[in-house]
């Protein structure tokens, strides 16, 4: 009766708060506009200005101030006239809007002798500082993207400030990254620590933490990162937020064809046998072949529905991927993905959307511990499970989401959003089909190959979403922007893991399904004055984990009960101070709160005690937090150059940790818990220049440092529970993600549409580009240990060595029959760097180990060498 009370009232609290709130955000998928309109000569400001953005029914009127704003503007690149009788009409062109951010486009119009039909076109020049920006917010466009080396949005990514990536070696509860992914840290942050939006609405994976989805490049409007303190409309997230927004259909049909392969240089690393890769290994260090079997296929279209009113216009865009990389067959990745959106406007205050994003990827994970001669050989059906003698990692991922947002204009002052998503994540990770079809486990003498069997990993999993979300927009005047809403979500939670008990014989199988619900109220104010713009919000979150907990934890099988619901309020607020029309002062400060993975609060829900080291989940388990501020400074030193420099500083508390029960019964366990704590502190410098005589630049460097007392949460468990027992880490280490010196840089060359010299009496470099993309990375920290495995100095004090990538792309358009074709070359690690990945904690070296029980061939390992060079071809054709 006190838990129903309890969540009763937090259910009326966020009620209540939203009846008084009802109006006020767009989550973060469009912009706005802003400025004022005076006359040239009298310099006096206009009232009564027609202010429109052309192909749209979009606009504004100036106030009796001569200023103006327009609302709910899709992000990308506009023109924009101004117009009123007696005055010329001005026209300006590529003019940006950026999700959250306002373009501000000021206009003078002549009252001189004026002919019909005259105007003046200008061509703007878009700004190097954001003077309304208080908080670091990165954006990647779409046609940077097209220019630059990227598969996927992950690769464009890692090139802001601020963010580190590990790769996915090891999908396993043990390592402590059961998404399947990749991780990406931000500013010291976990692994899971960043939310991702796509289209305004939360997509993250919530069981295992990972970023949720995938969406093709050709898809993508806009890339937002906002690493430094997010406002009150984003939460469930510690270190940042990524935003994306997908493209519409435009108000003419546009085609896009863009394909690449690599395989015409060589032989395949399909093709390789055990033999030769580990003789490549022992004689130079290194992989060496370019054909990594890959291919791409990109299709997009979109414009108006054809045989409807152009009131109704539609996006469809999809993506064919293979690859076996740079090790080989035994490191497959297969990925299918498309993006399908349909508009239709009935009139210029309506306004309805359905879109639909699909993600199907198969990956299998080299594990050197399977790879061993006598099992290469013997395994046949390539994609058959049941000759998977070598034992590899088969990560499997479904995604599926369905959006619905409906858009009403109620003036030019206010709007309101309501969406609807259905949101689900399918993960499958297996060496077999079923864990009854599992082979018990052998070793070598040494204990560096496996002889036969399987590795005794299984887990299937699904999280199924149910979100619905209203946001209201209210420029109350010209200064305060106000904005709020309304978020409720439920998950169904739904996990069949094998918990393995050290071998296949003594493993037990965990099956359980949870109801969780999040559900969060905010409410925020942007006020924007000539030479100040402030940030302030507040957001309330709910989380209830719908699930019980032991009344004593030392007797896990004994009595339980409902957890209890948390309610947490986090306040916000961002300063911006524009100097001059040069520089601006940012500073901002922020609590943010993020709920624990549900495998935390559910793992082992079954509660077997009786295999070995027993560990349970925690529903019981608190939201985590971050306390967190930035201060920053942006100069534009010249007309094409500018300067961020930014500071900052996270203090992490409540992590979720592992913590044994040792006088448990009837067996000792151990449980998640909130214990592990952090911080993180750096400076970031960015440079960025405009495109001038052809050329664009951005270099960024950081200079940072993660600290805490666990880099995991299962460390203090590990610590208690090794041989000989460790004293568990109470004072700050660095953490395993720790690198303090990342140099990026993106240089690209480009002649546009008919630029270039004179060749032959020809512009034969018209359309022609170059792009470069760099990244320097301090190498990730270890413990030193003897040839046994035991530590001999503390934690993470030893460190790998730096790693270093240039990519290149060239590329060359072409206009016949009335489309662009184009064509061009990518190239992947171009110097052909050997960049060291993993060490061997006894030696320092990446294949080479003084513990006596690895065989030569055990050492060499190829993941501890990053991949060699590729090269790879490819066409696009734009209509």
């Amino acid at each position: 009766m006190k838990q129903f009370a309890k969540r009763t009232m937090s259910l009326l609290i966020i009620s209540a708060l939203f009846v008084v709130w009802c109006g006020v955000a767009n989550a973060g998928t469009t912009g706005k506009l802003a400025g004022e309109v005076r006359d040239k000569e009298t310099k006096e400001p206009l009232p009564g200005v027609n202010v429109v953005l052309e192909g749209t029914k979009i606009g504004g009127v100036t106030d009796a101030n001569g200023r103006y704003y327009i609302l709910l503007i899709a992000p990308g690149t506009y023109s924009v006239s101004a117009s009123m009788i007696g005055y010329q009409t001005v026209k300006i062109s590529n003019i940006k809007v950026n999700v959250d951010l306002t373009t501000t486009v000021n206009f003078e119009l002549s009252s001189q002798t004026v002919q019909l039909g005259e105007q003046v076109v200008i061509v703007a020049q878009r700004p190097l500082i954001q003077k309304d920006g208080v908080t670091t917010m990165q954006v990647t466009e779409a046609e940077v993207v097209e220019n630059m080396v990227a598969d996927d949005f992950k690769d464009v990514l890692t090139l802001n400030s601020g963010v580190t990536t590990a790769p996915i070696r090891d999908a396993s509860f043990a390592s402590n990254n059961e998404s399947g992914e990749g991780q990406f840290f931000v500013r010291g942050g976990r692994g899971n620590e960043l939310a991702v939006f796509v289209d305004g609405l939360y997509v993250r994976d919530g069981i295992t933490g990972g970023l949720g989805t995938e969406i093709t490049n050709s898809a993508i409007e806009e890339l937002q990162l906002i690493s430094g303190n997010f406002n009150a409309e984003y939460g469930n997230a510690l270190s940042g937020v990524l935003n994306i927004i997908t493209q519409e259909g435009g108000g003419k049909t546009s085609l896009r064809v863009r394909g690449l392969t690599d395989a015409f240089f060589g032989k395949s690393t399909q093709d390789y046998t055990f033999k030769e890769r580990d003789h490549l290994l022992e004689t130079k260090g290194r992989l060496d072949r370019s054909n990594w079997g890959t291919y791409q296929g990109q299709l997009s279209v979109g414009g108006p529905l054809p045989f409807a009113s152009e009131k109704m216009k539609y996006f469809i865009s999809g993506e064919y991927f293979q690859t076996n990389n740079y090790i080989g067959a035994l490191q497959d990745e297969f990925a299918r993905r498309g993006t399908a959106k349909l508009t239709i406007s009935p009139t210029t205050r309506h306004k309805l959307a359905f879109s639909t994003n699909l993600n199907s990827e198969d990956l299998e994970i080299y594990e050197h511990l399977f790879a061993h001669q006598g099992l290469y050989s013997q395994r046949v059906g390539r994609d058959s499970l049941d000759n998977n003698f070598a034992g590899n990692d088969r990560l499997s991922t479904r995604n599926v989401q369905g959006l619905i947002t409906w858009t009403h204009t109620l003036s030019s002052k206010a709007f309101y959003e309501l969406k609807a998503q259905y949101f689900s994540r399918e993960f499958f990770d297996r060496v077999r089909h079923d864990p009854s079809e599992y082979l018990f486990l052998t070793f070598n003498a040494g204990e560096d190959f496996a002889i036969s069997g399987d590795d005794p990993r299984y887990l299937k999993q699904e999280d199924r979403v149910f979100q619905g979300k209203l946001d209201f927009t209210w420029q109350a005047d010209i200064h305060n922007n106000i904005k709020g809403g309304l978020d409720f979500t439920k998950h169904r939670v739904w996990r069949r893991q094998l918990l393995t008990g050290g071998d296949i014989i003594n493993s037990r199988i965990d099956e359980y399904t949870i109801y969780p619900v999040e559900a969060a109220a905010y409410l925020q104010d942007k006020m924007e004055f000539k030479d100040l713009v402030i940030n302030l919000g507040l957001r309330l979150d709910y989380f209830d984990p719908r699930d019980s907990v032991a009344v004593d934890q030392n007797q896990p099988l004994g009595r339980r009960e409902l957890a209890d619901g948390t309610l947490r309020l986090s306040p916000r607020v961002g300063l911006a101070h524009p100097i001059s029309e040069r520089a601006n002062l940012h500073f901002s400060y922020g609590h943010f709160y993020q709920v624990p993975e549900y495998n935390k609060i559910a793992f082992n829900r079954r509660r077997w005690i009786d295999i070995f080291r027993p560990t349970l989940g925690f529903a019981g388990l608190k939201p985590q937090r971050t306390i967190a501020f930035e201060v920053g400074w942006d100069q534009q030193l010249t007309d094409f150059l500018a300067l961020t420099v930014t500071g900052y500083y996270k203090d992490y508390e409540n992590l979720v940790s592992s913590d044994p029960f040792p006088n448990a019964r009837p067996a000792a366990v151990t449980y998640f818990i909130n214990q592990d704590f952090a911080n993180s502190r750096g400076v970031e410098i960015n440079f960025r220049t405009r495109r001038t005589n052809h050329f664009a630049s951005y270099f960024s460097y950081t200079l940072s440092r993660a600290e805490g007392n666990s880099s995991s949460p299962l460390d203090t468990r590990n610590d208690l529970l090794a041989r000989p027992p460790r004293v568990p880490v109470k004072e700050l280490i660095v953490l395993d993600w720790d690198r303090p010196h990342v140099f990026n840089f993106n240089l690209d060359f480009r002649y546009i549409g008919d630029e270039g010299p004179l060749i032959f009496g020809r512009r034969l470099l018209s359309n022609f580009g170059v792009n470069l993309t760099g990244r320097y990375e301090s190498g990730l920290p270890y413990t030193p240990t003897d040839s046994r495995g035991q530590r001999i100095a503390d934690e993470n004090t030893a460190r790998a060595p730096s790693t270093l990538q240039f990519d290149l792309r060239v590329d060359k358009l072409f206009n016949l029959g009335g489309m662009k074709w184009g064509f061009f070359t990518e190239i992947t690690n171009l110097t052909n760097r050997r960049n060291i990945v993993e060490v061997y904690t006894d030696t320092g070296l990446p294949n080479d180990s003084s513990d006596p029980g690895f065989t030569p061939q055990g050492e060499r390992d190829p993941y501890n060498i990053g991949p060699q060079r590729n090269i790879r071809l490819g066409f696009e054709l734009n209509y």
